[in-house]
């Protein structure tokens, strides 16, 4: 917890400035300068950097100091970094520049400041506010969870703009720094002391008075900031190696990066050209670098993209954090199933603190899952974990989850079996993937306390959770479900129960679209090929592969079941599925698999039972073009639809569940906003061309043409 030392008589308040920055001067002659901007955390603004440029001015002026304490009285947040609402509304990339110039020169008047000027950090320090703390000449990091440091830009499409790039390498080695950078990652208190990037670490109700003895340390011993760092610096420098490793290290993660991010993403590139001149030229040319490439990425359409994602995604996590602290969060959860995704869940819940409760199919199965759980989490598992070998046990579960295989028969059979045991206020949760929540609902003799909790493969990887509601649910239910969701570090989106819920409706029209353009003569290679350079992680028919050609049939029959032919799997591949082919699971899909799960050519009995084509020939852009529209185009209007139905009610939902439940690249913010930056006639042109080439099983929705004939947009609708 993060501790506010209450302003004592005898302390002296130097000066505040907005509602962002107090300096007040301890009987020691230590200057404590808290930063506490108004809101639930501290952001390097426009204004609070002026704050913190006047703030330093007026300790340049006192006689009496020996030395400023910068500290954080919000509880688990020292800064979280740059204002990015104001990023994302740069006109130009002078204006980015210049917000990147003026933090700069704040952050060279610091450095310059002779007095010892220490960080008490205890919260997240990220961005900025790691930027800022690397000017500082010592760091010392509460012991708490809450306590992380990182350099997360890359994450939303920019690099660190306050001297990151220079002065990261610098105090941690250039090895660290690239990874760290690149990936966006944080450091707990341990692992930040460990690499040399804090100086010491220490409890949290100690990290004040501790950091004030560090001031006084420093003053005593009349401590040359300049010095210290030029000799902590050759120090980094002979652990890596000497200049000659260094320069290595950086060519690798050159190399490293123009295999892995493709011009889509800029800001990995660049942040190693900066390093790189940084490293040839000296830390002002380093620094002068780093300006000019982040007002460069800053105006981008792909930072722009990536932080309206980021915005969207943070509205839906406050919004199950919201729920957590009105409703309370389920404690003990018990889950029915031992199959891959229950098993998922349940690892899920022991690594977030949570009592868990196992029912597999036999006794002897669920003892089996105890036992592996206990090897796997013995620290966790001790105490919190239970084998359900008598239903009146589940009496004490706040929440069960069923997690058993997709059918509607034995949904029922277990949900009108469990019932009668559950406690009166234990929600029964779904992890269906197809089937209408509300049939399920109709099970459970009280609906009110129904829901569903869709989750994604693999568990640990997907950070999505359709929460889907049927009509008789009862809020609560939904928000405790919503608090467990965000407990287990997911986003949660809200869905209307209806077939495919929006991923699966999506990716089932994704798929068929494929499948359709397959049949008509399309190359295989072709298809997959255009959806990657799109920026899908995979192709829609490896996609089929790995997903099982069983269950897309299964999704595809549910979905088409309610919306009709434009959602049906061709029948072309009812005849190979028929035949037993399941793909990359038994080595029978599109493609011929090896066992370390690399595709090594076209399955030959599919083309020839498919009617499919093969080519080693590389499509030209305008194929490649052509192919994307059918395959995205479609996934546009179905989505219209979805907005349509009231599955959702914002574009927003239909976009953040696309870029976290399937993969659709971040990148282009969502698939509507993509639409929307294409323009509504050029997809209305679109989907005219590609539908009239095509039996008429699709038409465009009615409210894609009211947008179109009215000139709105997606988000215009927002």
């Amino acid at each position: 917890m993060a501790l506010n030392p209450a302003i004592a008589s005898e302390d002296k308040v130097l000066g505040t400035w907005g509602d962002a920055i107090t300096l007040t001067r301890k009987p020691s002659g230590v200057a404590y300068l808290a930063i506490d901007v108004k809101g639930l955390s501290n952001t390097l603004s426009s204004q609070v950097l002026d704050c913190f440029t006047e703030s330093f001015k007026k300790i340049n002026e006192e006689n009496d100091l020996k030395g400023i304490l910068l500290h954080s009285p919000k509880e688990g947040i020292f800064i979280t970094g740059a204002d990015i609402k104001e990023i994302v509304k740069f006109a130009d990339q002078a204006a980015a520049r210049s917000l990147s110039s003026r933090g700069h020169k704040f952050l060279h008047s610091v450095i310059e400041t002779p007095l010892p000027v220490v960080a008490a950090v205890d919260g997240a320090c990220l961005g900025g506010g790691l930027e800022l703390v690397l000017c500082l000449d010592k760091i010392l990091a509460a012991d708490t969870t809450s306590t992380i440091f990182g350099l997360p830009e890359v994450t939303i499409g920019l690099i660190p703009g306050l001297g990151g790039t220079q002065r990261l390498p610098r105090r941690v080695g250039y090895r660290k720094a690239v990874d760290m950078i690149l990936s966006g990652t944080t450091l707990k208190p341990a692992e930040a002391l460990e690499v040399g990037l804090v100086d010491r670490v220490v409890a949290a109700e100690d990290l004040l008075a501790e950091a004030e003895k560090a001031v006084l340390a420093l003053y005593e011993k009349d401590f040359d900031s300049k010095k210290y760092r030029a000799i902590e610096e050759a120090k980094v420098e002979e652990a890596e190696g000497g200049a000659k490793k260094r320069a290595m290290v950086l060519k690798s993660s050159k190399r490293a990066v123009r295999m892995r991010a493709s011009d889509n993403y800029p800001a990995p590139g660049l942040a190693i050209d900066v390093m790189e001149t940084g490293f040839n030229e000296g830390l002002e040319a380093g620094l002068a670098a780093e300006i000019e490439a982040f007002g460069k990425v800053a105006v981008s359409d792909t930072a722009r993209n990536m932080i309206n994602f980021y915005f969207h995604k943070e509205m839906a996590s406050q919004m199950a954090i919201r729920a957590a602290s009105k409703f309370g969060t389920p404690e003990t959860v018990a889950i029915i199933g031992s199959g891959f995704m229950g098993r998922g869940i349940a690892e899920l819940c022991l690594e977030n603190g949570l009592k868990v409760m196992i029912r597999a199919s036999s006794d002897e199965k669920s003892e089996q899952e105890l036992e592996r759980l206990n090897k796997r989490y013995p620290d966790l598992a001790e105490g919190k974990l239970i084998s359900v070998t008598d239903l009146k046990q589940l009496a004490e579960a706040d929440l069960v989850i069923e997690s058993i295989y997709e059918n509607l028969e034995a949904k029922q059979k277990l949900i009108e079996e469990i019932w009668p045991y559950l406690g009166e206020k234990t929600i029964l949760a779904s992890n269906t993937s197809s089937i209408p929540v509300e049939r399920l609902a109709s099970f459970a003799a009280d609906p009110s306390r129904f829901i569903g909790l869709h989750f994604f493969s693999p568990i640990n990887l997907m950070p999505l959770v359709e929460a889907i509601v049927p009509e008789k649910a009862d809020k609560t239910a939904l928000s405790r479900g919503l608090a467990f969701v965000s407990k287990l570090g997911k986003v949660p989106v809200s869905v209307a129960d209806s077939p495919g819920f929006i991923v699966n409706r999506l990716l089932t029209c994704y798929l068929t679209e494929a499948l359709h353009i397959l049949v008509a003569g399309t190359p295989v290679q072709w298809i997959d090929t255009a959806a990657r350079q799109y920026g899908m992680p995979l192709g829609p028919l490896e996609l089929l592969d790995d997903l099982g050609w069983g269950l897309s049939q299964a999704v595809s029959e549910s979905v088409s079941d309610a919306f009709g032919e434009r959602i049906k799997l061709p029948d072309e591949i009812y005849f190979p599925i028929d035949a037993g082919f399941d793909g990359k699971s038994n080595n029978k899909g599109i493609y011929v698999w090896e066992s370390n799960g690399k595709k090594v050519g076209v399955n030959a009995y599919v083309q020839e039972s498919m009617g499919a084509v093969s080519s080693d020939d590389e499509p030209t852009p305008e194929e490649i073009t052509k192919i994307q529209e059918a395959l995205f185009l479609p996934m546009t209007d179905e989505a219209s639809r979805i907005l349509e139905d009231k599955v959702v009610k914002k574009p927003r939902d239909i976009d953040l569940a696309l870029i976290i439940g399937a993969g659709y690249p971040p990148f282009r913010g969502g698939l509507l906003r993509s639409a929307d930056k294409m323009g509504i006639d050029h997809v209305i042109e679109g989907l005219e061309r590609i539908y009239s080439d095509k039996n008429p099983r699709r038409e465009i929705s009615n409210s894609l043409r009211e947008m179109h004939n009215i000139g709105r947009k997606f988000y215009s609708l927002s």
